[in-house]
């Protein structure tokens, strides 16, 4: 499974490649947002269940955004409070609301589940700082989200697993959707079909399920025929590149040269603490490429598309894998 899906990132993010690197605008499809005229709620107002689950939650409860659902406590160790519930006098929302208390998010939040700390860690400093752009609701809640609850929420979902969140389907046309409330993109209520272009388009496995913030059903990407070959082509040959080569954008290649820098101004007193280091410093900068294994093809794209030039300044991705990569 895993080889799949680094093949489908691969073959998706060479159809990209061209817009990225000549700073293309935003497209609708990675970065959705609320339609203005929505099809009517089909909420009944009744509290919603899950089986197996002890809650009856109504949509205002479901959707509080500084109390998290937790349908199923023994899927996840215990939550910290800013995972749970927030800082709301801040108004700083609860990690889980958006994320999950699994770490798996939706469509519109990222997969956060076993990412490593530090690159945690960093991405909020990114976003604080204005090197990381493209969310604004994540701008805005890092500038007032102290350190300590960063730490907190960066080591509960490090120690999450990753595991299986997305269903991959190459094809020509998709179901009709809509963005509704959220950002969160839903197959529109009047059913039909359209086609699907140079689009990733993602929707709920179990749209219910998903509305009810339950950590049980994922979703499938659609994305167009022959992605997974392209990539594999580019997997085994490179097309007489390296991926650096294929991927390079001015952000990745800045940010390479500052950590280059660091190592280099640790390393001046030499020796086998400086080989070392370098190595490791070797290592981590790879794992910018090997990261993108296993992750949702949108959330890749994402990535790629802030890191055009003036989008971000900052590497793209994390320093290691997750997703897919623990499963077999």
């Amino acid at each position: 499974m895993r080889n799949f899906v680094c093949l489908l990132v691969v073959g998706l993010v060479s159809c990209l490649a061209p817009a990225v690197a000549a700073g293309a605008e935003r497209p609708d499809w990675a970065f959705p947002v609320t339609d203005k005229v929505l099809p009517p709620s089909k909420d009944d107002g009744k509290p919603k269940t899950a089986p197996g689950s002890t809650l009856a939650l109504t949509r205002d409860q479901i959707d509080d955004l500084f109390n998290a659902p937790d349908w199923f406590p023994d899927m996840h160790p215990p939550m910290p409070t800013v995972v749970a519930h927030g800082n709301k006098e801040a108004a700083v929302r609860a990690c889980g609301s958006c994320h999950l208390p699994t770490g798996t998010g939706h469509d519109e939040s990222a997969y956060v589940a076993g990412l490593p700390v530090g690159y945690f860690v960093r991405q909020m400093a990114d976003y604080k700082s204005g090197d990381r752009k493209g969310s604004g609701t994540m701008i805005a809640m890092a500038k007032v989200i102290t350190d300590q609850e960063v730490r907190a929420a960066a080591e509960y979902f490090a120690g999450l697993k990753p595991r299986p969140w997305i269903r991959v389907v190459e094809t020509d046309t998709v179901p009709k959707t809509f963005i509704g409330r959220g950002n969160k993109r839903l197959a529109h209520p009047d059913g039909g079909s359209e086609p699907l272009g140079n689009r990733i388009i993602e929707v709920p496995e179990d749209e219910d399920i998903v509305l009810n913030r339950d950590p049980r059903a994922g979703f499938v990407a659609y994305v167009p025929k022959g992605s997974i070959a392209r990539g594999e082509a580019l997997v085994a040959t490179g097309a007489g590149r390296t991926p650096s080569q294929l991927y390079r954008t001015p952000a990745l290649e800045h940010a390479e040269r500052r950590a280059r820098r660091r190592l280099g101004r640790a390393d001046e007193g030499g020796g086998r603490e400086a080989e070392r280091r370098r190595h490791a410093g070797d290592r981590r900068l790879h794992g910018v490429a090997d990261a993108v294994a296993g992750r949702r093809p949108q959330e890749n794209a994402v990535d790629l598309l802030c890191a055009a030039p003036g989008k971000r300044d900052a590497a793209i991705l994390p320093a290691a894998p997750y997703g897919y990569r623990d499963q077999p």
